[in-house]
């Protein structure tokens, strides 16, 4: 709190000054031969500029003084700043991760409706969710207004000779509209995009800062293909500048390619998270109760693949 100290300390020195200034010019006033006393905001600037001379010294006496120190005990000084490092870094981490989820608003219509829904296990309590559970999650809640389901992954966008790994969500092609999410250029995933069978040639969002960085902006962007981990994709939109959805690092958005039809349960296991947006008036207590006993249902049905 150094700094706080020194303000502190300015503070003092210019009720101090006033206070000089002051005495002095009331000396002058009762001393009728006495010289006139001067421009106060001359005085003034003089002062505060041999103040900023002794701060100099001092800060640069500081630093003489650490250095002779680190010299004396290089190990005890390479601890001190390493730990400083850390726990400002720890700080900064606690703080981005406070800004997003607490200060500033998500930028979605009501964002207080929209919950994370988690397959809990016995040794665990959040876990990623199968998709044939989430269908019977979506087709049989009551508590629901919506249900959408994504995974996060890393990859590498290809255009011309240019290569770049970057983040990725894959995403259920009603994900967007569940959060009330616009682009700001061209449109959404539509409910054919999101078969998997739709993906030999897929299509592919961006974000605004990919479109500036990337693309430099280029007006004729929707359209454009370009290619995922070697995968064609063509450019349908471009999200707001504002958008981010868990990860303010993604950069793409594709569609997931769940297919209704399929038995997922007999074919593989879990890899996605859900999100969903409850309807007016339903509580996260009413959604628990409810969403506890479809999953007592389930693994009933399922006593292989759900058990515990």
């Amino acid at each position: 709190m150094n700094w706080l100290l020194k303000i502190r300390k300015r503070r003092s020195l210019e009720r101090d000054l006033a206070e000089e200034i002051a005495f002095h010019r009331a000396m002058r006033t009762a001393d009728s031969g006495a010289p006139p006393f001067g421009n106060e905001t001359v005085i003034r600037e003089k002062m505060r500029d041999e103040w900023i001379i002794a701060w100099i010294e001092t800060t640069l006496r500081d630093i003489a003084y650490m250095l002779r120190g680190f010299r004396r005990s290089p190990g005890f000084a390479v601890t001190a700043i390493s730990s400083l490092a850390l726990g400002i870094a720890a700080v900064i981490a606690i703080f981005t991760a406070a800004d997003d989820l607490l200060f500033r608003p998500l930028p979605y219509p009501d964002p207080q409706r929209l919950v994370m829904v988690w397959e809990s296990f016995r040794t665990d309590t959040h876990n990623v969710i199968s998709p044939g559970n989430f269908l019977d999650w979506k087709a049989r809640n009551r508590v629901f207004q919506d249900m959408a389901v994504f995974r996060e992954n890393k990859t590498v966008l290809f255009d011309h000779d240019r290569a770049e790994q970057l983040r990725i969500q894959s995403v259920s092609s009603n994900l967007f509209s569940m959060l009330g999410a616009q682009p700001m250029r061209g449109r959404l995933f539509t409910a054919a995009e999101d078969l998997a069978s739709a993906h030999s040639d897929s299509v592919l969002l961006i974000s605004y800062r990919l479109w500036q960085n990337w693309f430099a902006g280029d007006p004729d962007i929707i359209g454009r293909r370009v290619m995922i981990n070697s995968l064609p994709r063509t450019i349908i939109g471009v999200m707001p500048p504002t958008f981010y959805f868990r990860d303010r690092e993604v950069d793409l958005w594709d569609s997931l390619g769940l297919d209704p039809t399929v038995n997922y349960r007999a074919e593989r296991g879990r890899y996605m998270m859900a999100i969903g947006r409850l309807r007016p008036g339903a509580t996260i207590k009413q959604a628990q109760a409810e969403m506890t006993s479809l999953a007592s249902a389930l693994e009933q049905e399922n006593p292989v693949f759900d058990k515990d």
